[in-house]
């Protein structure tokens, strides 16, 4: 059975835009940070965005996995 790649995940138009919408959902992760920590935090996101625009967004290779359980 030959496996397929998985769909690439879109985070936004460019890298600016894509960490606004990651924070949207995800800013609570830096609850808690002191502000060095959430400096650094953010510093390595954006680091991160900017490494996946394509020049067509941003966007990263994602997986999934699909799991299902039965009781006998």
């Amino acid at each position: 059975m030959q496996q397929s790649l998985p769909d690439p995940f879109f985070v936004g138009r460019d890298a600016d835009d894509a960490f606004e919408y990651i924070l949207g959902f995800a800013g609570w992760m830096l609850e808690g940070l002191d502000e060095a920590g959430r400096s650094r935090a953010l510093e390595d996101l954006r680091a991160s965005l900017v490494r996946h625009d394509t020049g067509s967004g941003v966007s990263y290779d994602s997986a999934a996995w699909l799991l299902s359980a039965r009781r006998p």
